[in-house]
């Protein structure tokens, strides 16, 4: 089927070819960060691990950057929820309940 448009099927004939790119880096910074729950410190090895292996070569920017956003969503988390258990916690030792007061 042709398209309207002569120079569209340079374009899309190019932006085909980059299909799934950012998929594979995601894919390959799973594989590095795979196994069972990670703590932050794990997280850490992982990304020092990537780190020289960056530097000597055998790993791309790409999934080293998508690696880091990984461990920076697993540490926000960790985060958020320690917060919320300590809240709840807090609002327990004070008698508080979801609506107010008990």
């Amino acid at each position: 089927m042709p398209l309207a448009c002569p120079g569209a099927r340079r374009r899309t004939s190019g932006m085909a070819g980059e299909g799934g790119v950012r998929r594979s880096n995601k894919a390959r910074a799973r594989k590095e960060l795979a196994g069972e729950n990670l703590s932050l410190r794990d997280t850490s090895a992982v990304l020092s691990r990537l780190l020289r292996k960056l530097e000597a070569g055998e790993a791309e920017p790409n999934v080293c950057t998508a690696a880091a956003n990984l461990a920076r969503a697993l540490a926000l988390l960790e985060e958020k929820t320690t917060l919320a258990d300590r809240l709840t916690a807090l609002e327990e030792a004070a008698g508080l309940t979801n609506r107010g007061r008990a």
